[in-house]
């Protein structure tokens, strides 16, 4: 069976309903699997307050929306520990919200197959020291999309040398070939003084044409 989802949505044959999960797994092929940041997200520190900007983002093909929000991050009762600002999305009852956490190590994200059997998936942020009254160190740790243009754009500056070079080649051009050595062909043997060796090295040098081929070795 076959079920087109992108067409109108019809209240008898239940067609045309695209699903939360098959909205997904088509943005995230159409991004190649990313997660990240597409635009926005700024984040600065106040206290032990983490405060950030509006701005949108995709995390496996789900895309969501910040709206700015200052977040009172979890704390040690003394001394400094680490922390982490994360966002998480639960597939299972379409919930995403920014969470922190403090420890010594800290824990490995929860990033499971949401378009698949999975429900979590847990994004990081940034990274920061923590302390009862204050954040330090602050890192930035999410990864920043590219928009297809500006990965053209890339591509294009990569290739912009090569294109240069070969548009000097003439069309036709000779391609040159070794067809003999000192006007021999085959195997070709020379001593060491023919090729500037002297006494440096104690070996005849021994070069074999075999077609485009040639092997050099010392005997």
């Amino acid at each position: 069976m076959i079920t087109a989802y992108q067409v109108p949505y019809s209240q008898s044959s239940g067609n045309g309903l695209v699903t939360p999960v098959v909205d997904r797994r088509l943005y995230e092929f159409l991004l190649m699997n990313s997660v990240g940041v597409a635009d926005g997200i700024q984040i600065n520190t106040s206290g032990t307050s983490l405060i950030v900007t509006t701005g949108w983002g995709v995390i496996k093909g789900c895309v969501f929306g910040v709206t700015a929000e200052t977040i009172e991050a979890s704390a040690p009762a003394s001394g400094s520990t680490n922390g982490r600002l994360l966002i998480q999305l639960d597939a299972t009852n379409g919930t995403i919200q920014f969470m922190t956490q403090q420890a010594s190590t800290l824990p490995a994200l929860t990033q499971e197959d949401i378009n698949g059997s999975g429900s979590i998936y847990q994004m990081e942020l940034a990274t920061y020291s923590i302390t009862p009254t204050d954040i330090s160190n602050l890192t930035v740790t999410y990864d920043t999309l590219e928009s297809a243009q500006g990965v053209l754009n890339q591509v294009t500056s990569m290739l912009e040398p090569i294109t240069t070079k070969l548009a000097t080649i003439e069309t036709g051009a000779q391609k040159n070939t070794v067809t003999s050595v000192a006007g021999k062909t085959g195997a070709v043997t020379l001593a060491k003084s023919d090729v500037g060796l002297g006494k440096v090295v104690n070996k005849e040098l021994t070069m074999s044409l075999s077609g485009d081929v040639l092997t050099i070795t010392y005997e």
